[in-house]
C-alpha cells in the first residue's frame, strides 16, 4: 500500500514537472511550428533572400540622399523581381517537385492570382525593359512590384513570426517565474530579518563604551541615527577598547550578529571577542573572530548573561555599525 502511494506521488510530481516545463518552454507549440513546411532550412533561406532583396530595393527606391546619376526606380524594379523570384521558389519548395504551391495559412490567401501575376512579371519583362521606361512609368512599376513582392512575403513570414512569438512568450514566462522567485526570496529575507529584529536583545539594551571619540556616533540605546551612518559608536585609540550591552536581567543567548564599520578601517576590529557576564566582574569568552570581516555571525552554546561585551584584545580603535544579540 505504501509503495503504491509512493509511486502515485512520484507520478504526480513527474507529471507536474512535465506540465511546468511545457508551460515555460511551449515545447509542443514549437514542435508543431517546426513541422510546418515553411520551417525547413532551405525554405527559410529562400525567404531570407526575398526579404533582403525587398530591403535593398526600398533603400534604392527611397534613398536618404539623391543619387548622383538619377532615380533608382528601374534598379528597384529588378530587385523586387529578385524578391518575387525567391518567394516563388519558396512556394515551389513547399508545394513539392511539381512546383504547385500548397495552400498556405491566412493571410496567405494572398489575393487570388498573385502567384500567376508574379510569374508573369518574371517572364514578360527584363531589367532592360524597365530601364527604357519613362521615369513616371518606372516609379509606377516599382510601386506595383513592391506591393506584389511584399504580398508574396506575407504568408511566407507566418512561421518565422510564430517562432518569434514563441520565444517572446518563453522569455516572458521564464522572466515572470524568476521575478516571482525573487519576490518570494525577498519576502523570506524580510520576514527573517523582521523576526530576528524582534528577538534582538540588543535592540533596546543600553550600551556604554570604554571611551568615546568626539565625532560621530549615536546615543545609547540607538544603533541608527543621522550622526551614525557608518558606525553607531567610536572609541579612542586605547588598550582593549570595548562596547558593553546591559540586557537588564539574565537572559539566554546563543548568537551574535555584528556588522563592521561600513566605510573603512575594518582591520581595527580584529581580533574581536564576545564575552558574557552575570555580575560584570567575571567574564566568559563565547566567540572570537581573527579574520577581517564586514559581517560576522557567531553561534555558540546557549548561556545566560545580563552583560555582553565586544572587545578588541590589543591596542586599537573599535567602531561597529550594528550589533545584534539573539537567544
Amino acid at each position: 500500500m505504501r509503495r503504491a502511494r509512493s509511486s502515485t506521488r512520484k507520478a504526480l510530481v513527474l507529471a507536474g514537472r512535465v506540465r511546468l516545463f511545457e508551460w515555460l518552454w511551449l515545447s509542443s507549440e514549437a514542435s508543431r511550428a517546426r513541422a510546418e513546411p515553411l520551417a525547413s532550412p532551405g525554405v527559410r533561406e529562400l525567404i531570407r533572400r526575398a526579404e533582403l532583396a525587398v530591403e535593398i530595393a526600398e533603400r534604392v527606391q527611397r534613398p536618404p540622399e539623391r543619387f548622383e546619376h538619377g532615380r533608382g526606380d528601374a534598379v528597384a524594379c529588378e530587385l523586387y523581381r529578385q524578391s518575387i523570384h525567391w518567394s516563388l521558389a519558396a512556394n515551389g519548395s513547399v508545394g513539392g517537385e511539381s512546383g504547385a504551391p500548397q495552400e498556405l495559412p491566412a493571410p496567405a490567401a494572398a489575393e487570388s492570382g498573385s502567384l500567376e501575376r508574379a510569374r508573369a512579371e518574371l517572364t514578360e519583362k527584363s531589367f532592360h525593359d524597365y530601364a527604357e521606361l519613362e521615369p513616371k512609368q518606372q516609379a509606377e512599376s516599382a510601386a506595383r512590384l513592391e506591393s506584389l513582392a511584399k504580398q508574396l512575403l506575407v504568408p511566407l513570414r507566418t512561421v518565422r513570426y510564430q517562432f518569434e512569438r514563441i520565444w517572446i512568450q518563453r522569455l516572458l514566462r521564464i522572466g515572470s517565474v524568476l521575478v516571482a522567485l525573487a519576490l518570494i526570496l525577498m519576502a523570506i529575507r524580510s520576514t527573517h530579518s523582521w523576526s530576528e529584529r524582534r528577538r534582538d536583545l540588543a535592540h533596546d539594551a543600553t550600551w556604554t563604551t570604554s571611551s568615546r571619540y568626539t565625532m560621530g556616533g549615536c546615543e545609547s540605546p540607538a544603533q541608527s541615527c543621522p550622526e551614525g551612518v557608518n558606525y553607531f559608536f567610536h572609541t579612542n585609540s586605547e588598550d582593549s577598547p570595548w562596547v558593553l550591552f546591559d540586557l537588564g536581567s539574565d537572559k539566554p543567548i546563543s548568537r551574535t550578529w555584528v556588522e563592521n564599520r561600513r566605510d573603512c578601517c575594518a582591520e581595527r576590529s580584529v581580533p574581536l571577542v564576545v564575552e558574557v557576564s552575570t555580575d560584570r566582574k567575571t567574564w566568559k569568552q563565547v566567540a572570537r573572530r581573527d579574520v577581517i570581516f564586514s559581517i560576522w555571525q557567531a553561534e555558540f552554546p546557549s548561556v545566560r548573561a545580563r552583560w555582553v561585551r565586544l572587545r578588541v584584545p590589543r591596542n586599537s580603535i573599535l567602531h561597529l555599525a550594528t550589533v545584534r544579540i539573539l537567544p
